[in-house]
């Protein structure tokens, strides 16, 4: 938990000069909501096939995303950097988001093997 909180510490800098102060606000509480969630909530597993794991983990991260943004919060994370590109481009934050993750998936097969990062 605080490894996720240290990562998005300086993505909520950025976001507090370049995205606004009430969305950084907002974007603070979730991360600092996120973080102590992941240390309290024990760790529950379901089962052990890992691309079932992967599919409902994609659909339930999606869709808590794609609410947060519609509601001008965010998760931190990508989610910044993805926003950050929007307003300097104009372009569309779904279009800007798969590009940042699917650089981050290319780098992580890469480094760490293909059947991880994809499982990511």
């Amino acid at each position: 938990s605080l490894t996720f909180y240290a990562i998005n510490f300086p993505l909520m800098i950025l976001a507090w000069y370049q995205i606004g102060h009430k969305f950084t606000i907002f974007t603070f509480i979730t991360v600092s909501m996120s973080s102590l969630f992941i240390q309290l909530v024990p760790v529950v597993t379901l089962t052990e096939d890992p691309i079932i794991n992967a599919l409902f983990g994609g659909v339930v991260m999606g869709l808590g995303i794609g609410f947060a943004l519609r509601n001008n919060i965010s998760s931190g994370g990508t989610d910044i950097v993805s926003l950050t590109i929007r307003k300097k481009t104009g372009k569309n934050v779904g279009s800007i988001s798969f590009l940042v993750n699917g650089t981050i998936m290319l780098i992580a097969g890469l480094t760490f093997g293909w059947k991880y990062a994809l499982y990511s």
